[in-house]
């Protein structure tokens, strides 16, 4: 499974990406801190695509739009949401998307691993 992570938190997306690059069947792991068009990320290889919710540094908007935006430019990767909120209203928001996930960054690693792998089969992961 390939990976791409977006976050403007360069040593929460660091340990996320060397907890993940543990898995044996998480193949690569991207890190993007950076972009300017949401092409460069659309249209790029990945079977998943972790977004943070809160993106004011990196992008002009918030983590569930960049999400919207992706998954309306007919993107095939699987976006997730992963976020340190659990409000309803933003799970929902998410869910109406089409995003597979709304993760909390709180969570266990090997519970990350394993919720990215029913995620990577077509299952959807949400908080209720």
């Amino acid at each position: 499974m390939k990976i791409l992570l977006i976050d403007d938190h360069k040593l929460f997306s660091q340990s996320i990406k060397m907890i993940l690059e543990l898995s044996e069947n998480i193949k690569k792991v991207q890190l993007v801190d950076n972009f300017s068009t949401i092409s460069e990320i659309a249209f790029n290889d990945y079977d998943i695509i972790l977004i943070d919710i809160n993106l004011t540094s990196l992008y002009q908007d918030d983590g569930l739009t960049l999400a919207q935006e992706i998954i309306d430019n007919g993107c095939s990767s699987k976006v997730v949401i992963l976020t340190g909120y659990s409000k309803k209203m933003y799970e929902h928001r998410a869910k109406v998307m089409g995003a597979y996930g709304f993760l909390d960054k709180s969570m266990d690693p090997d519970e990350l691993v394993k919720k990215l792998e029913k995620i990577y089969i077509g299952g959807k992961v949400f908080f209720r």
